[in-house]
C-alpha cells in the first residue's frame, strides 16, 4: 500500500496537470476602496471618512484643506454584468464636482508596477468634461483619465493627453442605466522610460459585460509622459460647472481582479476534485 505522503504527492501532481493548461489570474493587493456607505444628506460628504486605504475625508480642494460639500445619496449606481460585486452603500451626486482625497499608501511611479482603478459614474445636465486624477501635490497631476465635454475618452500623463476615437459618454436624466458607466484605468508605471496608460469603459444596461481577465484591446492607450521619480498621494474627481456627476464604488488595486471582476473559481476547486478522485481510487485498491 502506498504511504499517505506518496498519495499526497500524487494528488499535487494530478492537480498540477489539471491546471497546466489554465493560466491563473495573479492575486494582487487592494490599495483603497470607497463605497460611500454614509448617511444621505446635502453638502455632507466632507463629514465622513470611511472606506479603506484613505487618509482623512473628502475635500473640495487639491490642497486637502476644505471639506467637501458634495451630496451623499442613499442609492448606489448600477453596475454592469460581470462586475465583481453588487454596489453597496450610497453614492455621491453633485453639480460642478471638486472632490479630493488623500491615500493612506502612495502610488509609486518610480518603480515597475501595475496599478488599476475603477469607479462608476453617471453624468446629466449640461455636458462638461470629467477627469479622475492621480496627484503628487495640490496642483501636480501625474496621471489622469476621463471624458471631454463631447464625451470622448482620454488618458493623460505629465505633459500630454491621448484621446479615444469619437464620443462615448452621454448625458441625460433617464433611464439611469443609459448613462452609467464602469471605468477601469490601468497604469503601468516604469522605473525608467514612459509610464503607460490603458482605459476601458463598460456601459450599464446593455450587452457589455466585464471579463474575468483584463481585455486584450483597450479603448484608449498611451505612453503619455514619464514620471519616474514621482509618487501620487491623493486622487481628485473634477467636472465642469453646470454638469451633474454621480460617482460610486472607487477601487484601487494592483490587479484586474482587485477592481473589476472576480476570477473564475478554477485553482482550488480543480485541485480539490483531483485529490478526491485520486484518494477514492487508492482506497478502492487498498
Amino acid at each position: 500500500m502506498q504511504s499517505y505522503r506518496s498519495i499526497l504527492q500524487s494528488v499535487v501532481c494530478v492537480g498540477a496537470v489539471s491546471l497546466g493548461a489554465m493560466a491563473l489570474p495573479a492575486q494582487g493587493s487592494v490599495i483603497a476602496l470607497e463605497q460611500f456607505d454614509y448617511t444621505a444628506g446635502t453638502d455632507n460628504l466632507g463629514t465622513f471618512n470611511g472606506g479603506t486605504g484613505w487618509s482623512g475625508g473628502w475635500k473640495n480642494d487639491g490642497a486637502l484643506t476644505v471639506s467637501s460639500t458634495a451630496d451623499v445619496q442613499a442609492s448606489s449606481l448600477a453596475a454592469p454584468t460581470g462586475y465583481l460585486g453588487t454596489p453597496a452603500g450610497g453614492s455621491v451626486i453633485e453639480t460642478s464636482v471638486l472632490a479630493y482625497r488623500a491615500l493612506a499608501s502612495d502610488i509609486h511611479f518610480d518603480i515597475d508596477q501595475d496599478y488599476y482603478v475603477s469607479l462608476l459614474t453617471r453624468r446629466s445636465g449640461t455636458a462638461k468634461s470629467m477627469s479622475v486624477q492621480f496627484m503628487s501635490s495640490a496642483t501636480n497631476t501625474v496621471a489622469s483619465f476621463g471624458n471631454s465635454t463631447g464625451g470622448t475618452l482620454f488618458v493623460g500623463g505629465i505633459g500630454s493627453n491621448v484621446n479615444g476615437a469619437g464620443p462615448r459618454i452621454g448625458t441625460g436624466a433617464t433611464p439611469q442605466d443609459s448613462n452609467t458607466f464602469l471605468w477601469v484605468f490601468k497604469i503601468s508605471a516604469k522605473q525608467t522610460g514612459n509610464d503607460q496608460f490603458y482605459l476601458k469603459t463598460y456601459k450599464v444596461g446593455g450587452a457589455e459585460s466585464v471579463g474575468t481577465t483584463e481585455p486584450t484591446s483597450w479603448e484608449v492607450t498611451g505612453n503619455a509622459g514619464a514620471s519616474n521619480s514621482t509618487v501620487a498621494n491623493r486622487i481628485g474627481i473634477v467636472t465642469g460647472s453646470g454638469q451633474t456627476l454621480e460617482f460610486d464604488e472607487i477601487r484601487i488595486g494592483t490587479t484586474w481582479q482587485d477592481v473589476a471582476a472576480v476570477p473564475e473559481p478554477a485553482s482550488m476547486s480543480l485541485l480539490g476534485l483531483a485529490g478526491v478522485a485520486l484518494l477514492g481510487r487508492r482506497r478502492g485498491k487498498a
